[in-house]
């Protein structure tokens, strides 16, 4: 299944790329540090913070990001964890996996402009949102393979 994560507060944009390279990433702004340590110790997952108090704490695995730089947080975790792109991408906002759907059920769901330029959709069964390999995810997939070749290296 590989490594799971929870997230704490401060690190929802770094929660958001991991979903979106496919890693089953929990982010809960309302949960303290106790239940982010009940969390990450029941459900097996490594918590994930820059909180050096939380990261002090036992009972959990806890990573404590260096940076509060996104792209230098995903490098540290790419060193630790060099297999976390998945590439099957989970919804940024709900976590759930996305499933591939046709052009034909995306039509009436996508903007016209994503439905003219796309021929691979995605849906979240979650949350309903519709997913399209777009300007962002070029971009996102661009900066992913530039860490990937530097921690190579």
């Amino acid at each position: 299944m590989g490594v799971q994560f929870i997230a704490d507060a401060m690190l929802g944009k770094l929660a958001r790329w991991l979903r979106i390279m496919g890693n089953d990433t929990l982010y809960d702004t309302s949960l303290d540090d106790a239940e982010l340590i009940r969390l990450a110790r029941a459900e097996d997952r490594v918590l994930l913070t820059r909180d050096t108090d939380l990261a002090k704490r036992r009972g959990a695995r806890i990573i404590l990001l260096d940076s509060d730089a996104l792209l230098e947080q995903l490098s540290q975790l790419l060193c630790l964890f060099p297999a976390i792109n998945t590439n099957v991408p989970r919804c940024p906002a709900c976590n759930m996996p996305l499933s591939a759907i046709t052009k034909q059920e995306a039509w009436g769901n996508v903007p016209l402009y994503a439905f003219a330029e796309n021929d691979s959709f995605s849906h979240c069964t979650g949350c309903g949102k519709y997913f399209w390999p777009g300007t962002q995810w070029r971009r996102i997939h661009t900066l992913l393979t530039g860490i990937s070749r530097v921690d190579k290296s």
